[in-house]
């Protein structure tokens, strides 16, 4: 089956970044493909989805990193099409009371060509959702939560440890509390800087150091 493996960057990111995700995945002898961009995040995505052949797809932010060589194995053997896999996030820039349920994120994302190709929600762009009288979605939201709509499910990731803790659910009847910031490992073995516009060098000692430790 063909599955591919995609990270998307804005093209002025610091090149440390991109080199350093690339050594990572070529460590883990995990093939990747990485994607420059003028415009924007989902724009981009939603460019690779239309005109990239596969049959299943595993996409990942540029700061978030494999930490072991069957994550994206294991990925592969949680999707269907009727399925959807990645990590927990919310959308963080609505607070209390407005808290929305949480989504498979654009940072690890997995699923099949069938489940794309037959969604009503193809884009990963930031829209309304519900569409007449929704909030602004974050990437990816309305992709995944139009599928839940009709039927389909997500299986999520959650974080188990951060270098500090901005964002947070309190948990419900369907999905488990959760927290997380910059520098959050998740159960599945991915580790995700967020915000790497912001600072750099959380994810630069991060990665290092797990790259040393692989690699001597």
């Amino acid at each position: 089956m063909s599955h591919r493996i995609a990270s998307f960057y804005k093209s002025d990111l610091n090149p440390e970044v991109v080199s350093l995700q690339r050594k990572i995945f070529d460590a883990l002898e995990i093939p990747l493909e990485q994607i420059s961009f003028e415009d924007s995040h989902s724009e981009a995505i939603d460019r690779y989805l239309a005109n990239t052949d596969f049959e299943s797809v595993t996409l990942f932010d540029v700061d978030c990193i494999p930490l072991s060589k069957d994550v994206v194995e294991i990925a592969k053997n949680l999707i269907d099409d009727d399925t959807i896999y990645g990590n927990a996030q919310i959308t963080t820039y609505l607070t209390p009371p407005f808290v929305t349920f949480p989504f498979v994120a654009p940072s690890f994302i997995s699923f099949t060509r069938n489940l794309y190709e037959t969604s009503i929600e193809k884009s990963f762009y930031q829209t309304q959702y519900p569409y007449d009288s929704g909030f602004r979605t974050d990437v990816a939201e309305a992709f995944v939560k139009s599928n839940l709509d009709r039927g389909k499910k997500m299986i999520l990731s959650y974080p188990v440890e951060s270098r500090n803790y901005k964002w947070g659910f309190d948990g419900d009847n369907l999905y488990q509390p959760f927290k997380y910031g910059n520098g959050t490992r998740f159960d599945n073995n991915t580790y995700h800087e967020f915000e790497i516009r912001e600072g750099i060098q959380g994810f630069i000692d991060h990665g290092t150091n797990f790259l040393n430790s692989i690699t001597y």
